[in-house]
């Protein structure tokens, strides 16, 4: 291992960065991201640890996802800097065998600064895997839990990749778990046990959490345990940090207790330099509404942002209450390939069209396409039939999104008429529309489709979800303007023969009575 000069003027924070870089030096990208490893930057190790409060002479602190330490040296140079802690015990989780003799090289250094500045240490590295080692606390009885060590402060960049429902992981923690869970929930999950009442959890992860049906139910369990006190955004994890992750980052600072609190502040910043970080404070319930079952966390990044979030949940009834459900299409491609061809001959009797999301531009479905290299026919028989759907109106939605893209959500209108055609196809990477009871008229899909393509929705969405993906449980939980409106909004669209984002966001925002200053500031923030 390549040695380090001590630079004892150094913090401890930006000491460590230089081994992190030896470390990095010795590894290659592939190999990192296998074990979902982003290491944390010194600026950014330096801003959680700045969130964290010490007040106390003696401090117990956890980093169950360790890596060179660097998150444990920036809490030692706080607790340094205030000189109110007397004793500091420190366990540390790192079951990667090569960066452990980093670690445990840095923890030496750590030990040594805090002695020299009168602060005894207790420093214990655990070469275990943090959530094997802990799961069985999850369902641990009251009188077991008293028994075990519980801290202060947990702080955290946990590794994060999707571990399969059927994985020993998930099976240990099977009471939060639905889908196919990411790694870094059950970090956060175990870290909310071993926290003493009142302690503080600081985590930097992904947002994927904050919304959606996979993480509904660890929502529900971890929003009973931990109070979040503040929310840093970020505008991507690839800028903070320089990898080839896409899916924006947070931090959190949460306190482990029983009531709200009256206040959570945000703070964003467009990366890792936090001098012009913008500052909100809001009310707690402005961000968790209390009455909300599935547990959305809205994350603002202006007031702006909280008008529209004011407005969206005014409306009180969600898609589904409205009649409507958003489903996604039965069409996968690789497992339907014997009933699919790659011709664009059909003739609604015994083939059908088969639509992808390329089909849909410029707020039409535009079929069939030259120069694409997908089926766009699938047969009509007994056996591919439960892979399609009657020829009705649908609205379509797009899976999936750009960041490029001006709207977060793609809805286009599919009208029956199109094709002459008993049955169509939906491939997967489609969402669609549709009423259990009955068959959504032009004007309802109209309006519908509408009110999707505004900026107002885009606005709303981009607050709670954090990725590029639409996932249906958000969409058919989304609060929804009234049935009336969606009716006169469907027969405004219906006499325009030329669509615009300007012309939807002129139809929608005046059948919403939204003044245009709000309107400026909701398309143009």
């Amino acid at each position: 291992m390549e040695t380090s000069i001590y630079k004892p003027e150094l913090p401890l924070t930006d000491f460590i960065e230089e081994t992190t870089r030896q470390y990095l030096k010795s590894l290659n990208g592939e190999s990192r991201k296998h074990n979902g490893q982003y290491f944390t930057p010194a600026s950014i190790a330096k801003f959680m640890a700045e969130m964290a409060k010490y007040s106390s002479e003696s401090i117990n602190l956890l980093d169950p996802g360790a890596g060179t330490g660097i998150l444990t040296a920036a809490i030692c140079d706080q607790i340094i800097k205030y000189k109110k802690c007397k004793y500091l015990k420190i366990d540390l989780y790192e079951n990667d065998n090569k960066v452990i003799p980093f670690l445990q090289k840095n923890i030496g250094v750590i030990e040594d600064r805090l002695n020299e500045n009168g602060i005894k240490t207790d420093v214990n590295i655990i070469t275990e895997d943090f959530i094997i080692h802990n799961a069985h606390l999850i369902e641990e009885t009251l009188f077991l839990k008293k028994s075990i060590h519980l801290y202060d402060i947990i702080i955290s960049n946990p590794p994060y990749f999707k571990v399969s429902k059927g994985s020993k992981i998930s099976q240990l923690m099977s009471n939060i778990v639905h889908g196919q869970p990411n790694i870094y929930m059950f970090f956060m999950a175990l870290s909310a046990v071993l926290l003493k009442q009142d302690g503080q959890l600081i985590f930097i992860t992904p947002r994927s959490y904050c919304s959606g049906l996979y993480f509904k139910r660890f929502r529900q369990w971890f929003l009973n345990e931990i109070k979040p006190v503040h929310f840093h955004s970020f505008e991507s994890r690839k800028d903070t940090f320089k990898s080839e992750v896409l899916q924006e980052t947070i931090i959190i600072r949460g306190i482990k207790q029983i009531n709200n609190p009256l206040w959570t502040k945000i703070t964003v910043s467009q990366n890792s330099d936090f001098n012009n970080s913008y500052i909100l404070n809001t009310k707690y319930e402005q961000i968790i509404f209390p009455q909300d079952q599935d547990k959305i966390i809205h994350i603002p990044s202006s007031k702006c942002d909280l008008e529209t979030i004011k407005i969206v949940k005014s409306w009180g009834k969600s898609f589904t209450d409205l009649g409507f459900r958003l489903s996604t299409g039965p069409v996968v491609s690789f497992r339907a390939s014997k009933y699919t061809e790659y011709n664009t001959n059909f003739d609604g009797y015994t083939s059908a069209p088969l639509i992808w999301m390329n089909h849909l531009k410029n707020f039409q479905i535009q079929y069939p396409l030259k120069n694409i290299n997908k089926p766009q026919v699938i047969k009509i028989s007994s056996n591919s039939v439960s892979l399609l759907l009657k020829n009705k109106n649908y609205v379509l939605v797009k899976r999936f999104s750009s960041k490029e893209q001006k709207r977060r959500i793609s809805a286009y209108y599919y009208s029956s008429s199109r094709f002459n055609t008993t049955y169509i196809g939906f491939e997967n990477h489609l969402n669609y529309i549709w009423k259990p009871l009955g068959e959504l008229s032009e004007i309802e899909a109209l309006g519908i489709t509408a009110i999707l393509n505004s900026s107002l929705i885009d606005r709303y969405f981009r607050i709670i979800n954090g990725n590029t993906q639409v996932n249906a449980s958000e969409i058919n939980s989304l609060s929804f303007p009234s049935y009336n409106t969606i009716i006169d909004i469907g027969r405004k669209s219906m006499h325009e023969k030329r669509i615009t984002f300007s012309l939807i966001d002129s139809i929608v925002f005046n059948e919403l009575s939204i003044n245009d200053e709000l309107k400026e500031k909701i398309d143009c923030e």
